[in-house]
């Protein structure tokens, strides 16, 4: 089998982003928590199969909440963040998630050379991004929107997806163009809002295979 055809092409991708994207009824006692939604609708743009996939997610928080929910059903997931060094090694022993604590900023460094089959942050881009900007090092190594998603689309199997959040009243820069032109495509965008039951916007991006890739990187 070719890794052309083990990799997630889902003809429902809008339908899924959809159903997760509307506010389910719920009491206090059966809500489920925007983490588990959030995995939960990535599990199923893989087919509701995940053994073994490999994830990374940006900017996860500690304790890292989408990456426990993926870890649990069996993909190799790994959790970015720059606070939490005094937990990793908790993490790891009690969710089976690989956690690492360093500044996203060497977000290529750290993972030069290796290869996820999904890239997420659930809450980074928006005003974390833009405190990241903004750090006093930025000049020892800029950072912007677009150069961030390069680096996300450089880390993504071909045919993987890249699914990142925002919050409602949060800029970001990078537009639908700006993303096509560094290869992605673009399932849904921060200029084509959705309302996520009043809580932000959602950007969805496939890496398409080298036969159907138009990047111009």
């Amino acid at each position: 089998m070719t890794d052309q055809e083990t990799q997630p092409q889902h003809p429902r991708e809008k339908e899924i982003i959809a159903k997760w994207s509307n506010p389910i009824p719920y009491t206090s006692l059966t809500e489920l928590s925007h983490s588990e939604k959030f995995g939960g609708m990535i599990e199923e743009m893989f087919g509701n199969n995940i053994q073994g996939k490999r994830f990374l997610d940006i900017g996860c928080g500690v304790p890292p909440k989408v990456s426990i929910y993926l870890a649990s059903k069996g993909a190799d997931a790994y959790a970015l963040d720059k606070k939490g060094e005094d937990k990793k090694n908790q993490i790891k022993s009690f969710y089976n998630v690989n956690f690492i604590c360093d500044n996203t900023r060497y977000l290529k460094e750290i993972f030069k050379g290796e290869k996820f089959d999904g890239i997420i942050s659930k809450a980074f881009l928006g005003l974390p991004f833009q405190l990241w900007m903004n750090e006093e090092n930025r000049q020892e190594k800029p950072v912007t929107p677009n150069g961030f998603f390069k680096t996300c689309y450089n880390l993504t199997k071909e045919g993987g997806y890249n699914v990142h959040y925002k919050y409602y009243g949060e800029w970001i820069e990078s537009g639908k163009k700006d993303l096509e032109k560094i290869g992605f495509e673009v399932i849904t965008s921060f200029d084509d809002p959705r309302d996520l039951g009043n809580l932000g916007t959602l950007l969805v991006l496939r890496k398409p295979y080298s036969n159907q890739n138009q990047n111009k990187n």
